[in-house]
């Protein structure tokens, strides 16, 4: 198994290899390398969240295939200290983390008692939220009428199938390159 990180000032990525004999899913490794990282960010208050990246796509067809059935939508954010993600969450949203010194907060959307939510694609606020998430600022999760389950944008993960690869003193471009071609 092989992990790369990117840890530009910019964008942070991490890429973890599938590997089936090792372990079952990508997020097990995740997991193991932000609870290893936490164990020496956490004495100055600080901590590391690795969260999946995925097309804000994924959400938007979750919305239209489970139109008119969803009950609840939750928006999981975490404070980013990455800049070029921010944008995205409200003003007010990202003034209340910071006065708070909150790491993560969840908008939950509940519809009426035996009702729907009405999730209107042209809402400046649904989609700055969902872009904030896709870029790795926190999950989405949605409740839909006759599941028991709660599905989850993070379940929509971007991969990407690599034959064979040489990377021997990559250029940013390069990186570039690879990481936007992820699907």
């Amino acid at each position: 198994m092989k992990i790369f990180i990117d840890n530009d000032r910019d964008e942070q990525i991490l890429l973890v290899q599938r590997n089936y004999r090792a372990v079952n899913k990508t997020d097990s490794v995740s997991r193991l390398l932000e609870k290893s990282i936490n164990k020496y960010l956490e004495k100055q208050q600080l901590r590391v969240y690795i969260q999946p990246i995925y097309t804000e796509a994924v959400f938007w067809e979750l919305v239209k295939k489970y139109d008119k059935q969803i009950t609840r939508l939750t928006f999981e954010f975490i404070r980013p200290n990455l800049a070029n993600i921010s944008g995205g969450l409200a003003d007010d949203l990202r003034s209340f983390q910071e006065d708070s010194n909150a790491h993560k907060g969840k908008l939950q959307l509940d519809a009426p008692s035996k009702g729907t939510l009405e999730i209107d694609p042209k809402s400046k606020e649904i989609n700055g939220l969902v872009e904030y998430s896709s870029k790795g600022g926190g999950d989405i999760s949605i409740k839909v009428k006759g599941l028991r389950k709660k599905i989850k944008t993070s379940e929509g993960t971007k991969t990407m199938e690599v034959d064979e690869a040489v990377l021997r003193n990559p250029s940013k471009d390069m990186l570039d390159s690879l990481f936007n071609s992820i699907e």
